[in-house]
C-alpha cells in the first residue's frame, strides 16, 4: 500500500516509523515532513492546509490511504474532502474535529452527556470574563483562562492575580492574539493530570497505553504552557482508575457522539485531571497527541496501520490491541525562546551519535546537506527500557550528547517521586487499637505503616533517608519488594501535614492501615469513618504517586 502522512512534527515521524513496520506498507510519502521523515518515506512540498494540494497529489500517485496528523487539516475538513472523493482516510470529520476546533462546543458536549468538567463559562464579553475570573480567583486562588480555537497548546492561562488574567483576556478578546475574540474561564483544578488516547469508530472505543504529559516551559511545572515538553508511559498514577476511566469518560463519550449523530473514525485524544472529587475532564483534542504519541507506540505491539485501516471502516471491534511492558520516556529538545519568539537555522550535531534511542524529527529540516533547526520543538529524543531509571538516564544523556545553539530542554520529565514504608508497631497507636477492640476486629490481621513520599534525592540518598527514619523498624524501600495493593485486600491512608521541608527536598508523610481479606468490609469501613475522624486527616490513595523505581 501507498501511504500519504499529513503533517511535519515528532508525532508524524512516529507514526511514520510505526507504519513502516506493518507488511502492508509498500511506500510513505509525508506531506510536508521534515528533516528527519525523508530517512522513513519521501516528503512532499505541500502544507497541511493545502486541501485541494493533498487531495491532487492522493489522486495522481494512486494513494491507498492517507493519515492525518495535526488538528488544522482536521478542521478545515481534509476528511471530509478525501471521503467525498472517494479517497480512504485516518480521522474525523470537520463536525467532529470541532471536540477540539473549539473548546466551547466541547464543554457543551462534556456538559450535556454528563461527562465531568470544571465549572466554567464561555464569553466574548470583557467585563463578564474579569467578574468571572475573580469569582473563581476568590474561591480557590486560581482560575484557567483559555482561548477558544485552536492555539497548538499556547493559549491557555493559569493565573493566580486578577491583574495577569486580565492582561491575558485582553490579549484574547481585545487585541485577538489567539484567533476568535472568545474565551473559557474555568476552575483550576487540582490533582494529578494524565493524558488519555483511544481509538474510537462509531460503534467501538479502544484505549491506548497510559501516559503522563510535561506542558509547560521550565522545570517544576512553571511557566508558560507548550504543546508539551516531554512525556513517560505508562502513567503510574492512572493505574488504579483504568477502570473508572472507561466507565466515567470513554464509554459516555462513545454513547455523546452516538446521540449526536456524529460520524467519528479516528483517535480521542482526553486530557484529564484526576482531583479529589473525581475524574474531570480538561480537554478533547481529535488526533493523536504530541509529544505522547512519541512514547505510547513504543508500547503497541499491534500492526497501526491495520488498528488504523479498520477504525476508519468503522470495524475497530475486529481489531487487537496488544502492549509491551516496557517503561518508555520522550524528552523534547526546544529552541531557546519557545514557546514565544525563537531563531532559527542552528546547525544540529553529534546526533548520529547516540545509542539506545530513538530520535524523531519535529523542528527540523535539511539545508545544503546540513540539519538545522527550524521551528520551536525541535528533537524527540524517546528511551525505551525495562525501568524508568534507565530509560530517564539514556534519554539525558542522549540530550547532552545532541547539540545545537539554543538547545533548551526540561531536566525533570520522568516519575520523580519515590516512596518507602516504614512497619509501626501497633502498640504505639493507642487510638487505633481502641477502634479495633470496638469493632470486634482481630489486632492480628491489621498492619500500620509510616508512608514517606520524597523528591530531589538520588537513589542511594533515598535509601539513607530510608534506613535513618526507620532506625530498628523494618522499612521497605522498593516498591516491586512491597506493594500493599498486591499484600492486602483493603487498605486506608491518610495525608498527614508535611513532615519536613527543606530548601532543595520535599518528604511528606502519610499513615496507611492495612487489613488481610480476613477483615469484614463493613468493619473497615467503620474503622476508616473513625479514624479519618480522630487523626483530622483526608482518605488519600495508596498509590497515587508514581515512582522511578516501579
Amino acid at each position: 500500500m501507498k501511504i500519504l502522512i499529513v503533517g511535519s512534527g515528532a508525532r508524524e515521524h512516529a507514526i511514520g516509523e510505526k507504519i513502516s513496520q506493518s507488511p502492508m506498507c509498500d511506500k510513505i510519502y509525508f506531506a510536508p515532513g521534515n528533516g528527519g521523515t525523508g530517512k522513513v518515506g519521501e516528503n512532499v512540498d505541500i502544507k497541511v492546509t493545502d486541501l485541494d494540494g493533498l487531495v491532487a497529489f492522493a489522486e495522481k500517485n494512486k494513494i491507498d490511504f492517507t493519515i492525518v496528523g495535526p488538528e488544522d487539516p482536521l478542521n478545515l475538513g481534509l476528511v471530509d474532502v478525501f471521503e467525498d472523493k472517494g479517497l480512504k482516510i485516518f480521522g474525523p470529520r470537520k463536525e467532529s474535529a470541532r471536540l477540539e476546533g473549539s473548546k466551547a462546543f466541547a464543554k457543551d458536549f462534556m456538559v450535556r452527556h454528563n461527562i465531568a468538567t470544571g465549572q466554567y463559562i464561555e464569553t466574548s464579553n470583557l467585563n463578564q470574563a474579569i467578574d468571572f475570573t475573580k469569582k473563581l480567583l476568590d474561591e480557590s486562588s486560581k482560575a484557567v483562562i483559555k482561548a477558544d480555537g485552536l492555539c497548538a497548546g499556547k493559549g491557555v492561562f493559569i493565573v493566580d492575580n486578577l491583574s495577569d488574567g486580565e492582561k491575558y483576556l485582553r490579549r484574547i478578546l481585545k487585541t485577538g492574539d489567539y484567533g476568535i475574540k472568545k474565551v473559557i474561564i474555568e476552575e483550576f483544578l487540582e490533582g494529578f493530570e494524565m493524558s488519555l488516547i483511544a481509538f474510537v469508530d462509531n460503534h467501538t472505543i479502544k484505549m491506548l497505553p497510559t501516559s503522563k504529559d510535561h506542558k509547560n516551559i521550565f522545570d517544576k511545572d512553571q511557566g508558560l504552557n507548550t504543546g508539551g515538553m516531554g512525556t513517560y508511559s505508562p502513567n503510574i498514577q492512572a493505574s488504579p482508575y483504568l477502570a473508572d476511566l472507561e466507565e466515567e469518560i470513554l464509554n459516555p463519550f462513545l454513547k455523546g457522539i452516538q446521540a449526536d449523530k456524529m460520524d467519528f473514525r479516528g483517535v480521542i485524544f482526553i486530557g484529564l485531571m484526576i482531583t479529589a472529587d473525581g475524574i474531570k475532564v480538561l480537554e478533547f483534542n481529535t488526533r493523536f497527541g504530541d509529544p505522547e504519541t512519541q512514547s505510547i507506540l513504543n508500547r503497541l505491539d499491534s500492526d497501526l496501520l491495520d488498528l488504523m485501516i479498520k477504525t476508519s471502516e468503522d470495524k475497530l471491534a475486529e481489531a487487537d490491541l496488544v502492549f509491551n511492558d516496557k517503561k518508555v520516556l520522550t524528552l523534547i529538545l526546544a529552541s531557546a525562546g519557545y514557546p514565544e519568539s525563537y531563531k532559527k537555522g542552528y546547525e544540529i550535531s553529534n546526533i548520529h551519535q547516540l545509542e539506545g534511542v530513538k530520535i524523531y524529527h519535529a523542528g527540523t529540516k535539511l539545508e545544503d546537506d546540513k540539519l538545522v533547526t527550524a521551528g520551536g520543538r525541535v528533537l524527540s529524543v524517546v528511551a525505551i527500557e525495562d525501568s524508568f531509571e534507565e530509560a530517564i538516564n539514556k534519554a539525558y544523556k542522549a540530550a547532552e550528547t545532541i547539540d545545537f545553539e539554543g538547545k533548551y530542554y526540561r531536566t525533570d520529565i520522568g516519575p520523580q517521586v519515590q516512596r518507602f514504608y516504614i512497619e509501626e508497631d501497633l502498640g504505639d497507636f493507642e487510638e487505633i487499637e481502641k477502634l479495633l477492640e470496638k469493632n470486634n476486629i482481630d489486632k492480628s490481621k491489621i498492619k500500620v505503616y509510616s508512608r514517606y513520599d520524597y523528591e530531589n534525592l538520588n537513589q542511594e540518598e533515598g535509601k539513607d533517608l530510608c534506613k535513618t527514619l526507620a532506625g530498628n523498624k523494618k522499612s521497605f524501600y522498593n516498591l516491586k519488594a512491597f506493594d500493599l495493593q498486591k499484600t492486602f485486600e483493603k487498605a486506608l491512608v491518610v495525608d498527614l501535614e508535611k513532615e519536613a521541608e527543606f530548601e532543595n527536598m520535599y518528604l511528606e508523610k502519610s499513615l496507611v492501615l492495612a487489613s488481610s481479606k480476613e477483615v469484614n468490609k463493613n468493619d473497615f469501613i467503620n474503622l476508616k469513618r473513625a479514624l479519618l475522624e480522630i487523626l483530622q486527616g483526608s482518605d488519600g490513595k495508596l498509590l497515587g504517586v508514581p515512582t522511578k523505581i516501579s
